[in-house]
């Protein structure tokens, strides 16, 4: 009939215009994080988890398309990659596109079923691995494995129950559910002291003397408060690797890179110790010094920003940091009139001082590592440089009314802080 016949060529072509959307494969998406020094000697293996007749569990090692063995190098996974062929037309399991790779990403093309990552450390023998996640028709099973907190993060939907995996000698990574770290926050307290030499001068009635420096040697009580930029679908928690460097003697590994960034502040509170400059002699009837210049640090207060760029393996790691330094001095002009019949005159004002300022910090936990997979602590140890900006402060003395100006020229302060840290 002429109308079926129609509906027939309306199907064909409807077919041909709107082809049928590709499935979606099924994979294991993997974010791999940890430092360098850690990853260059790790390596990943993939299990599917069968359940038996009897109820119990195997597992069976996952092969390439090829049926060769399925290894993931932590630090260069694209090196299991196998392109195209007329042996493989689809290629090899592991793929990985530009933009996966600036994230330290990885696809794993899998049938659907229970599968167990295990990280496998070349150096140490140890095993670890995450656990049992599903991999659902169609979808994407999506982990973050950190090698160096031993942490996986994964959505609690992909964890299959009634499956308990494990085998002799090798140990469950720990398991966060939507998160990639459970501790973000951390507080230090400690001693900090800092050191400059302060250029000074003063005018009287419009000439100018240059003086002694005023050399500052303030210590403080500092509080240093942060957060880990490391929350539920931040990317920042890793920020990627520039490098490993191998092995420096008894050091250990050394693993170079920018991760574990962070936002801070810090608030300083001076003890009152006076430091005294200037020390001329401006009145011919004095025959002694009679005008200084006295700086107080009361203070100060340092928003900043920073990220863990050196690791030391057992040794610790370093952080760098950069940021504002917002210091509080008091600063008084004395100079003594009386030798010619005037008075003894005394002059403050409050100087709010702010400048760029960096730092390098060394951490040496004592318990807990770095503090991305549990609660950790241990010992602080930093330099701070910064520009402390110049000032000035004018006065009229009574009773002769002479004008004066004294200057400080800006310059570059450095305080030692160590101390003792909390991350929870």
């Amino acid at each position: 009939m002429v109308w079926v016949r129609g509906l027939a060529l309306g199907l064909l072509t409807a077919l041909l215009i709107f082809p049928a959307a590709p499935s979606q494969a099924d994979t294991l998406v993997l974010t791999l994080g940890g430092d360098a020094a850690d990853k260059a000697n790790q390596e990943l293996e993939i299990y599917e988890v069968r359940r038996k007749p009897d109820g119990t569990t195997e597992e069976v090692r996952v092969t390439d398309r090829d049926g060769g063995e399925l290894k993931i190098d932590m630090n260069n996974p694209a090196g299991a990659i196998k392109p195209k062929s007329d042996a493989l037309p689809e290629g090899g399991r592991v793929s990985q596109t530009p933009k996966m790779a600036a994230r330290g990403r990885v696809e794993i093309d899998v049938d659907p079923g229970v599968y167990n990552v295990r990280i496998r450390d070349r150096r140490t023998g140890e095993v670890y691995q995450t656990g049992a996640l599903e991999v659902k028709p169609g979808s994407d099973t999506k982990a973050k494995i950190d090698g160096t907190s031993k942490i996986v993060t994964v959505d609690p939907k992909y964890r299959p129950e009634g499956y308990q995996t494990g085998s002799a000698g090798i140990r469950n990574l720990g398991t966060v559910a939507a998160r990639e770290n459970p501790y973000n926050f951390q507080v230090s307290f400690g001693g900090g002291f800092t050191l400059a030499s302060i250029n000074a001068n003063v005018s009287q009635n419009g000439v100018r003397r240059r003086g002694d420096d005023v050399d500052l040697s303030a210590p403080s009580f500092r509080v240093d408060m942060r957060y880990y930029l490391n929350g539920p679908g931040m990317e920042a928690g890793n920020l990627g690797n520039l490098g490993n460097f191998g092995n420096a003697g008894n050091v250990g590994d050394v693993g170079v890179g920018l991760w574990d960034p962070f936002f801070g502040l810090q608030g300083a509170l001076g003890t009152r110790d006076r430091a005294r400059g200037l020390r001329l002699n401006l009145h011919p009837g004095m025959r002694a010094t009679d005008t200084f210049l006295n700086y107080e640090f009361r203070g100060a207060l340092t928003p900043y920003v920073g990220a863990r760029v050196l690791n030391l393996g057992w040794a610790g790691y370093v952080r760098a940091m950069a940021g504002v330094r917002v210091n509080f001095f008091d600063m008084e002009f004395e100079t003594d009139e009386s030798g010619g019949g005037g008075e003894r005159n005394r002059r403050s004002r409050t100087k709010v001082l702010a400048g760029p300022v960096g730092a390098v910090e060394y951490n040496l936990p004592f318990f807990g590592g770095d503090g991305r997979g549990e609660p950790a602590g241990g010992f602080q140890f930093s330099t701070w440089v910064e520009r402390l900006p110049g000032t000035s402060m004018e006065t009229v003395t009574q009773p002769f009314n002479f004008r004066y100006r004294v200057e400080t020229d800006a310059t570059v302060a450095v305080t030692f802080r160590a101390g003792v840290f909390l991350r929870f």
